[in-house]
């Protein structure tokens, strides 16, 4: 008796589901747009090699990152405040983009192999280039990244691109007054160039 009342009031509880969050809050749409840029490359006039998308991990895009989070996930105030710590210790480490490419040939797809066909590098202002300080391989999206960012869809292979603070002669990357950055990359089946504005993000 004990057991089946169990059932029944279990059966009760899954009509009446607590329902999930709403998809994005429109802030963090809005930012996330803010701070995205995209471009397709092409074998020649015709035919498409790759596309990608970048997100550009600014420090007013992190924070719209953790209101997100804080929003879908119900976060407590400590918790939300930890987050944020971490965010700004990251936005201290480097300079940190979320790239999602699609490529023709899945086999190409590689921007954290050593043997990539594709060379990523960052300037500022039309300045010198540097090179990654790290690529990490995401692999295939999740459903938390792809709440976070849509357009890493089911043939893309999302990537950590972090570039340093500093190049190697001490020189800062960004200078605080820089306003464009572009993300460069380039290989034999196309090159693109991604970039943001920071002027309109301050």
């Amino acid at each position: 008796m004990k057991h089946a009342l169990l059932l029944v009031l279990l059966a009760g509880c899954r009509l009446a589901p607590i329902p999930a969050p709403p998809p994005q809050d429109p802030a963090y749409a809005a930012v996330l747009q803010r701070w995205t840029s995209a471009a397709t490359m092409y074998n020649n006039v015709f035919e498409p090699s790759a596309t990608v998308w970048a997100t550009y991990f600014s420090m007013p895009f992190r924070d719209a990152r953790v209101a997100e989070l804080t929003r879908e996930r119900a976060l407590p105030a400590a918790e939300a405040d930890a987050l944020r710590l971490v965010e700004q210790s990251e936005n201290e480490a480097g300079h940190d983009f979320l790239v999602a490419m699609n490529t023709t040939d899945a086999s190409e797809n590689d921007l954290e192999s050593s043997h990539s066909i594709w060379r990523v590098a960052l300037s500022a202002d039309g300045g010198p280039q540097t090179l990654p300080q790290n690529v990490e391989r995401l692999g295939r999206p999740d459903a938390q990244l792809r709440e976070l960012f849509p357009y890493a869809g089911d043939f893309y292979v999302a990537y950590r691109v972090r570039f340093p603070i500093h190049f190697a002669s001490g020189a800062t990357l960004i200078p605080d007054d820089a306003r464009i950055l572009t993300l460069h990359l380039a290989g034999p089946r196309g090159r693109a160039e991604l970039t943001w504005d920071r002027s309109r993000g301050r």
